[in-house]
């Protein structure tokens, strides 16, 4: 398998079953080489008496560790929905990379603890040849790692593989160096083992958090990605019967599980069947391009009528004026018998900070002169997408 992963005319299957295939032969790959090197590189360092080496050997077995839990992620998150689960399971693999990182991090931290306490109390290390090829062989077998990692976690788009990528070319550079630094005491005979082991624990602190932070943001309920956002507003827009959408929400429970609600406008003209076979058409075109459950509402909009695109117009050019971000969505204008009531969502950036108070002010100030009374209701939107 090793061989048709780098071919170049190797092509990733698309399919769950296949993506967990593919995840599990990672995590199976990782476990076997990082427990190999950890036996090599603690018996080694056991013998040297090199809190570098035994730093590196913890190391490479959380890494090992980490392997099997990404093991575990990609078989749970692999089962289908059931009762107890309707939306599935894959969230699972952000839950595994959590568990990597806390393991990660505590690991670090006792490792913090041991180079300190050989800075206090230094033991003599020695540098032997041993040593040196084992902390060689562990660069090259944490690079296969990391372009193992690299080709199937981009190809799957997995965010634990992705992560377990980063971490395992961080390894192979702080391996590099701590080779570099037993070299620099075998020629020199300056000990600054504990040194280097408190470097490399303090690197395993910092990567844990990191991974701590990519597992929780996904959990938490990020932005979704950008180029899905593409495709979703594509094709939407290939729809004749859309006049625009907005209030885009995606919800993500895993890779290619997403459930995403919209607002379209539709012609107030349009026969309210026509409509809704379109809607429906819409969802199952969604579900079956994109593999998105997509719930659509509807806005039927009066696009038609001089008066109503006028008073638009006049209703955007003042948000235009407030902030050209400002977008105004669904919207609709009431006859009164003694005033004209102007109803419409407003698209606001989250980053903007305007206030639903503020833009009634503007729009009341600017369309007092007309000589008639107007009432406003306005629903802020944010862009969720």
């Amino acid at each position: 398998m090793l061989k048709s992963l780098f071919s170049k005319n190797h092509k990733f299957s698309t399919s769950p079953k296949a993506r967990t295939k593919y995840g599990i032969f990672a995590s199976i790959y990782g476990i076997i080489t990082n427990l190999a090197l950890c036996v090599a590189t603690f018996s080694v360092g056991l013998i040297s008496g090199s809190v570098a080496l035994m730093s590196e050997a913890v190391n490479v077995l959380s890494d090992g560790i980490s392997s099997g839990v990404t093991l575990l992620g990609f078989k749970v998150s692999s089962k289908p929905a059931d009762k107890r689960h309707p939306f599935g399971y894959a969230r699972f693999e952000y839950v595994s990379a959590l568990i990597i990182s806390f393991i990660i991090c505590i690991i670090g931290a006792v490792l913090c603890k041991s180079s300190f306490d050989k800075i206090i109390k230094p033991e003599e290390v020695i540098v032997s040849w041993a040593m040196l090829i084992v902390l060689a062989v562990s660069v090259v077998v944490k690079i296969s790692q990391y372009l193992i990692y690299k080709r199937i976690g981009e190809a799957i788009d997995s965010e634990t593989l992705n992560a377990s990528k980063v971490d395992t070319r961080n390894d192979s550079i702080v391996t590099f160096l701590t080779l570099v630094a037993m070299i620099f005491m075998w020629v020199t005979g300056i000990d600054i083992d504990a040194y280097v082991g408190l470097a490399v624990s303090l690197f395993i602190v910092v990567s844990g958090f990191k991974v701590l932070l990519d597992a929780v943001s996904p959990l938490l309920g990020e932005k979704p990605d950008e180029e899905l956002v593409k495709k979703i507003k594509r094709k939407l827009k290939s729809f004749d019967g859309v006049l625009a959408f907005h209030e885009l929400i995606v919800h993500s429970y895993g890779k290619d599980t997403n459930f995403v609600s919209v607002h379209i406008e539709v012609s107030a003209d349009d026969d309210p069947l026509a409509i809704h076979e379109m809607v429906d058409q819409i969802e199952e075109d969604f579900l079956k391009d994109l593999k998105i459950h997509l719930v659509v509402h509807t806005d039927p909009v009066d696009n038609k009528n001089a008066e109503v695109n006028k008073l638009k117009a006049k209703a955007q050019k003042v948000l235009n004026g407030i902030n050209k971000k400002l977008v105004i969505c669904d919207f609709h204008v009431s006859e009164k018998k003694k005033y004209t009531h102007i109803m419409f969502d407003c698209t606001v950036p989250y980053e903007l900070g305007i206030t639903k108070a503020k833009i009634l002010r503007h729009l009341r100030d600017s369309f007092e002169g007309d000589g008639k009374l107007y009432k406003f209701r306005i629903d802020i939107d944010r862009d969720f997408s």
